[in-house]
């Protein structure tokens, strides 16, 4: 479903479809207040949308004027066009943001937290508290001051000068934790990337396929696939596992077959692991 939706969202940016990419919206907009005014009750669906919407904003921002931020703001936040309008209601989104938490984009987490923070009139403390959490596992600006110049890069620590994509500096941004957060978190997030690599590898072995999830992840979660599970997969070693070395570099072929990796991307791969 979402695959399809980014094709559609990616045509009408390219055709500068503004007139279909605006009715669009306007449907996302509808199923949002319709999910809303029945108190927050089809939570998947709403979840839906909101990627839906940031999808569409992705790729047809510019052309439509509305920036994910403001269009979050609108819908939600704004006391003029919102229409949540009780606190109950309040309470129930956030229970439905903070349900979110742990699986969001890292930029997505930041204009949450941001459109919230010091919010007067909802209980949002638990909620920011658990965003800045979040984006402190991930080694990621928690101050929420600044919106994210994209869905696709997230507002990085002080510390951090921004910069291109790179590979090096996608390594350092990924395996980095807060100075703030401690060395038993710090290991825990290690070993679990480590983890991830490794059992995706081993699936990859028994069946000389990409794991679906994984594909998927690419699509849904494309900071996740590139900022966190590439770099870990080009900086994987195994004293114990040494077959799948191996493995690493036709798994790497594959991704680079299907367009999961760009070429470059594949050169750095082969002079870093000669």
């Amino acid at each position: 479903m979402f695959g399809l939706h980014m094709m559609i969202c990616q045509h009408l940016a390219e055709t500068y479809d503004i007139a279909n990419a605006a009715t669009l919206l306007e449907e996302l907009n509808d199923a949002a207040v319709d999910v809303i005014t029945n108190g927050f009750r089809d939570k998947e669906r709403l979840s839906i949308i909101l990627t839906m919407v940031q999808l569409l904003l992705l790729h047809a921002s510019e052309m439509l004027g509305l920036r994910y931020q403001k269009w979050f703001q609108q819908m939600f936040i704004d006391p003029n066009s919102t229409h949540i309008s009780t606190t109950r209601m309040g309470q129930q989104f956030l229970a439905f943001l903070e349900s979110l938490v742990t699986q969001e984009i890292p930029a997505v987490l930041q204009i949450h937290g941001k459109a919230l923070q010091g919010n007067r009139h909802l209980p949002v403390q638990q909620f920011i508290s658990s965003v800045k959490t979040r984006l402190m596992e991930l080694g990621l600006d928690q101050s929420l001051r600044t919106h994210p110049t994209s869905l696709h890069h997230p507002v990085q620590t002080s510390s951090t000068t921004p910069q291109r994509y790179s590979i090096s500096n996608s390594i350092s941004k990924n395996t980095a934790v807060s100075a703030q957060t401690s060395n038993k978190n710090s290991c825990s997030i290690a070993t679990q990337q480590e983890n991830t690599v490794e059992t995706i590898l081993m699936s990859f072995k028994e069946t000389g396929l990409i794991p679906k999830s994984l594909l998927e992840d690419s699509i849904f979660r494309p900071l996740w696939f590139k900022k966190t599970f590439l770099p870990s997969l080009m900086q994987w070693q195994s004293t114990y596992r040494n077959d799948l070395v191996l493995v690493r570099d036709q798994m790497m072929q594959a991704l680079k077959d299907r367009k999961k990796i760009s070429d470059r991307f594949y050169k750095d791969y082969l002079k870093m692991n000669k």
